[in-house]
Order: C-alpha cells, then structure tokens, then sequence
C-alpha cells in the first residue's frame, strides 16, 4: 500500500505474510513532494507498480518500479 506520509513523502506499506505485522519505509526514489489526494498505485502485473503522484505545482508525474515496489524509475511528466 502507497500512501502520502510526512512532508508529502510516499511511503510504502507492507504487510509481513509470517507475522501478520505491516512495515513502514519512505519511498527514497521519489524526490517529489506531492498534495493531498495526489497519489494512485496499480500493479498491472506481477512484479510491476506504477505510481501516479500530483507534485505541488498540480503536474501529474509517473514512477515505475519492476521490483515489486522497492525502488522506482522516472518520473515521466504527464500533464
């Protein structure tokens, strides 16, 4: 799970399968800040995440990650 944390950080969510306990870390690839409301995550397949985060300035920028999340590409400006 993605989510925006502290200072408009994307921090990822993971959910420990043998202890039932979720994990917190800051997504240190993502450099921009992003706004209320400013983040989507698909996984179009397995292994792949794509992030979708609205920066401060409203622009739309896309992250790709082929390691299921751990460190990301990009960002592609979209709008």
């Amino acid at each position: 799970v993605y989510a925006m944390g502290d200072g408009g950080q994307v921090v990822r969510f993971h959910l420990d399968r043998s202890s039932d306990d979720w994990t917190r870390s800051v997504v240190k690839t993502i450099h921009e800040p992003i706004t209320w409301g400013g983040i989507c995550a698909v996984s179009p397949m397995p292994g792949r995440v794509d992030l979708f985060v609205k920066s401060h300035d409203q622009i739309v920028h896309h992250y790709w990650s082929k390691d299921n999340g751990e460190t990301f590409e990009g960002p592609k400006a979209l709008s």
